[in-house]
């Protein structure tokens, strides 16, 4: 019995494609929701238009664009106090206006990915 191999099939066909690797807590929603923002991006490498390059999700991107818009604001506009450190008085907005817990080290952890995200 021959069982179907698609990575063997699509290679030997030399035809453009993309692959889609899912992970088993996926949901079917979730992997269509993630297909349809990410289409145009996926039919630019499929057509080569672009060099070959990862598309990955981020399940926190929302939490990030939070902490970049605070990473971005002047230590007045945060409202710095003297003896106080930027990533503290962040973390502070963070718990007190958003609800999200989190340490010094991962604010200045994502502010730093976001900068390269975006230069």
């Amino acid at each position: 019995m021959h069982v179907f191999q698609p990575e063997e099939y699509w290679k030997a066909s030399r035809a453009p494609h993309a692959t889609l690797l899912i992970h088993s807590g996926a949901t079917k929603s979730g992997i269509n929701d993630y297909v349809r923002k990410n289409w145009h991006r996926i039919q630019e490498l499929i057509e080569g238009n672009t060099p070959t390059k990862r598309i990955r999700a981020s399940t926190k991107e929302k939490r990030d664009k939070v902490v970049f818009g605070l990473c971005s604001q002047s230590s007045k506009e945060l409202g710095v106090k003297d003896g106080l450190n930027r990533e503290y008085r962040i973390k502070q907005i963070l718990l007190d206006d958003h609800g999200i817990r989190m340490s010094e080290s991962n604010i200045k952890r994502i502010c730093a990915e976001q900068r390269r995200m975006r230069s």
